[in-house]
């Protein structure tokens, strides 16, 4: 994801997102950042909204934090600690929605079979979900 993009979530919920310094850290050590495209930013910006109530409602909720967020076989992934199963089942509607949208653009990729691809790009190996047109780019850039 983006810089701008990571910013504008860490700005608007900085308690959920470690930090060491200026530098976001995860619990693994690494700077903490969205290993997935910008076509999700919105899956996972509502995602941040949706859960703002859950979290407050928590009994201890200075203990909730977000872990990692990444894309793993073609889906977001949203890791957290300090959680609850509403919190849970809300994360995972969110992460269902994402196989349903292009990581790149963020269009809405209805049929999978008709419309776009669940994509092993050969660079890295990675499972993208693209639409069709985001599909022929991405192959094309690989391409050359």
């Amino acid at each position: 994801m983006s810089p701008e993009k990571e910013r504008a979530i860490f700005k608007r919920w900085p308690e959920w997102f470690p930090t060491a310094g200026d530098v976001r850290r995860s619990r693994m050590g690494e700077r903490f950042c969205f290993w997935c495209g910008d076509g999700w930013y919105d899956i996972i910006f509502q995602l941040c909204e949706r859960l703002e109530p859950l979290v407050a409602n928590l009994d201890d909720a200075a203990q909730f934090q977000v872990v990692q967020v990444k894309e793993k076989f073609g889906g977001l992934r949203f890791y957290v600690e300090g959680s609850s199963d509403e919190i849970e089942a809300v994360i995972e509607s969110a992460c269902e929605l994402s196989r349903r949208t292009c990581e790149v653009c963020g269009k809405e990729v209805a049929s999978l079979a008709q419309h776009g691809s669940l994509l092993r790009l050969p660079a890295n190996g990675l499972w993208n979900t693209l639409c069709s047109s985001c599909s022929e780019l991405v192959l094309s850039v690989a391409r050359t």
